[in-house]
């Protein structure tokens, strides 16, 4: 079943985003959770170490530094961003990083967040001001 989940754009795209979902349900902090020149995430975060690289992100907030902003910025220019950064929190250090970096990124309602998997396939577009997400299926 194909779950349809709508939020607000914070930074927008032009053509439908596809991807696999990497999903954190702790806060992130792009200094030190995430290696900034490979994009991969520290053990803490995730036990995998994936990289966050051509992924859709989803995660509940950040936390740390304002440095961040800078990692992600760093991480867009170096092609290891996500494709797509997904939370139902968008706070200065993360939004200051996406708009910088030009990741596209859409905020969601927690109750939108809880619905997805980690490891789901996931099509995001924009219809008018909103994102939309189709996730699963």
């Amino acid at each position: 079943m194909t779950k349809r989940i709508e939020g607000r754009v914070i930074v927008s795209w032009e053509e439908p985003l596809t991807g696999r979902v990497i999903k954190y349900t702790k806060k992130v902090s792009f200094l030190g959770d995430i290696d900034p020149s490979t994009g991969k995430a520290i053990r803490t975060l995730d036990k995998k170490q994936r990289k966050i690289a051509n992924k859709i992100l989803f995660f509940p907030g950040s936390k740390g530094s304002t440095v961040g902003s800078a990692v992600l910025y760093g991480l867009a220019k170096r092609g290891k961003a996500p494709k797509l950064i997904v939370t139902p929190k968008p706070d200065l250090v993360t939004m200051g990083g996406t708009i910088f970096g030009e990741i596209p990124t859409l905020k969601i309602s927690t109750d939108s967040f809880e619905l997805v998997d980690d490891g789901e396939q996931a099509r995001a577009y924009v219809k008018g001001n909103k994102g939309i997400i189709e996730v699963g299926g």
